[in-house]
């Protein structure tokens, strides 16, 4: 017996029909589950690279601010506490990441190599900079990993 409109009919309490309705709901909990997992893996690179890349960028603003050469016990101060916060970002990340989304480790990696060629060509500017123009080429340094960790692909 078949509805013209819906397809055929199934009765109240047909085990084929209760089975299929189990199956299409644990599937429906899975693929649920997975779009969280996926929003939260998503969330969690792009602020994971947000931070990581604008503690790049500081590193190199802070030989400007602290210069060596004028106290270095305060650019010592400044540099510790920048390798404890990468140390600890990378800790952090990596107790609380459930997944890497879909080509997020390769976008994550092309942004960390170009946010790196970009710092190794700012330190060339390093001697010649003061504290304004060495944030806003810090943050200069900063985008490609930034965008990378938050792009996503359709």
């Amino acid at each position: 017996m078949t509805d013209e409109t819906t397809g055929p009919v199934r009765r109240a309490g047909d085990p084929a029909q209760e089975a299929s309705m189990r199956d299409e709901a644990a599937i429906a909990a899975v693929t649920a589950r997975r779009a969280t997992m996926l929003t939260r893996a998503r969330r969690h690179l792009g602020w994971f690279s947000t931070i990581l890349a604008l503690l790049i960028g500081a590193a190199h603003t802070v030989p400007v601010v602290f210069p060596p050469q004028v106290s270095l016990p305060a650019f010592l101060v400044a540099m510790g506490r920048w390798v404890v916060a990468v140390l600890l970002l990378t800790y952090a990340y990596l107790r609380t990441r459930s997944a890497t989304p879909r080509g997020g480790g390769r976008r994550y990696t092309v942004g960390l190599l170009v946010t790196m060629a970009l710092y190794l060509a700012g330190l060339a500017l390093t001697p010649w900079e003061t504290w304004p123009v060495a944030i806003l080429i810090g943050l200069l340094i900063a985008a490609p990993l930034t965008i990378a960790g938050w792009w996503r692909r359709s």
